[in-house]
């Protein structure tokens, strides 16, 4: 891969370059969409939280965003020296470009997430599993193209929702500016970086990086060909989103206990007592978690202290990811990369026990669970509503007056991008594209939008 080709600036619509700087243009576009917006009421954690220091997937993304941008502008310092060293025509274009790739990994962070439905990744297992249990007997009554339907890979999009390909239908597709459906019309560069996976919903998971969860729905293959073909990509992964997903994982790992202790759910004291008992003590192997035990045996629990404390650990992370890179630097360029930017590093131990500490004490909280089941309620209810009137929209079976309500309350945007690419498809295809504008509608929605409409239509609030 070559960074003349990976740092493009051309965009899906064809359009010309205007601006002076087209990343810059990227970032005004997503700061200024609905999409960004509803983010700042979308769960990070902690469902229908109303605490006003807890994070949301809005203050998440600009954290991400901010770590990404400290990641990337850390590599390359470090190939500067290494380019002191040897030259590297390879590692000298990154370098040159490096305002370019700081403000990529910036964009595609802030974007990275707006896929995500209402209550966080427990929304996406709800939808899929909705959808398992309810799409065959669903189509019945479409005997006429259920059959054929049920076999296509269509089904694979809804029996393995992904939030991450729905972020990329979001930006390539769904945002209506004049009616020409380009979605925010990002460049190539910022929309591959997204792409932490490369394959379709079809394409059996594997342990390759960029096969292990969904990259992209059937509707999208065009603009995902499109766009690593502009990069020369392929299905490889974009080198930034090495660094995407390194910045994602440590603004996640620091925010969520930054949360959980302001919660209640866990205290400093307890998150000190669990790392100082499974943290590595060979400096040799795991440097980083014996510098953070010296930190955890002097520090005390003084806010100011132990905000330095996130920040250390934020840094730490930072400093792991961005020497792995370096060191594999050409495997990443070739496309042969097949681990993320903690394995095999200095701060390997710190970020697993870290995961750890998070699996085991935080997410298996009883509130968490508790506000998780309401969101099961409410987004079952919510696909049991609209996902019927859905299949027999557009079709020659007459609505009722309930049914025809229920369409009503769907986005005319939204509606408009189904007619718009349905026209002129076949049965089938369109049965799939109304499939899609049902999890559009569903997805798009933020926590308080589905909990509040749930309790409209349920009869709980008139």
């Amino acid at each position: 891969m070559e960074w003349s080709k990976l740092l493009s600036t051309k965009r899906l619509s064809g359009k010309e370059a205007t601006h002076r700087n087209e990343f810059d243009d990227d970032y005004k576009r997503i700061v200024t969409s609905p999409s960004f917006r509803r983010l700042q009421d979308k769960t990070q954690v902690f469902p229908l939280e109303r605490l006003d220091f807890i994070h949301t997937r809005l203050t998440h993304s600009l954290e991400v965003a901010m770590v990404a941008r400290s990641l990337a502008k850390e590599i390359v310092i470090l190939l500067q020296e290494e380019v002191e060293k040897k030259q590297d025509s390879s590692k000298a274009e990154m370098i040159a470009r490096q305002e370019d790739v700081l403000k990529i990994v910036e964009c595609a962070s802030l974007v990275h997430d707006l896929g995500n439905p209402p209550y966080g990744h427990f929304g996406e297992d709800i939808i899929r599993q909705w959808f398992k249990k309810n799409l065959p007997s669903l189509l019945k009554e479409r005997s006429d193209v259920a059959e054929e339907f049920l076999a296509s890979p269509y089904v694979y999009d809804f029996y393995r929702f992904e939030g991450n390909a729905q972020s990329l239908r979001i930006v390539s597709k769904l945002h209506d500016f004049k009616g020409e459906f380009d979605g925010l019309d990002l460049t190539a560069a910022t929309l591959n970086t997204i792409l932490k996976y490369t394959y379709p919903s079809s394409h059996k998971k594997t342990e390759e990086i960029a096969s292990k969860k969904v990259g992209y729905f059937f509707a999208e293959e065009k603009a995902f060909k499109t766009i690593t073909e502009i990069t020369g990509a392929g299905t490889s992964r974009h080198p930034l989103t090495f660094i995407l997903e390194a910045a994602d994982d440590i603004a996640y790992l620091v925010a969520d206990m930054e949360d959980a202790i302001g919660k209640g759910v866990i205290s400093f004291r307890d998150v000190r007592e669990f790392l100082l008992e499974n943290l590595s003590t060979d400096a040799y192997s795991a440097p980083h978690s014996v510098h953070t035990r010296e930190v955890l045996t002097t520090i005390d629990e003084k806010v100011f202290s132990v905000n330095r404390f996130f920040v250390d650990l934020r840094d730490k992370l930072i400093d792991g990811a961005r020497h792995n890179f370096v060191n594999h630097y050409d495997e990443i360029m070739a496309g042969t990369f097949n681990q993320d930017l903690f394995k095999n590093s200095w701060a390997e131990d710190l970020y697993v026990i870290l995961r750890k500490l998070s699996e085991e004490r935080i997410y298996d909280n009883k509130g968490i669970l508790r506000l998780e089941i309401a969101g099961y309620t409410t987004l079952t209810y919510l696909l049991d509503s609209f996902v019927p009137s859905l299949v027999s929209y557009d079709t020659n079976r007459q609505l009722d007056y309930v049914e025809l309500k229920k369409i009503g309350i769907i986005s005319e945007s939204q509606k408009r991008s189904y007619h718009y690419f349905a026209e002129g498809k076949s049965e089938v295809e369109k049965l799939y594209l109304r499939l899609l504008l049902a999890t559009d509608f569903i997805s798009g929605m933020t926590d308080s939008y589905a909990h509040d409409l749930y309790l409209i239509l349920s009869g709980n609030e008139i």
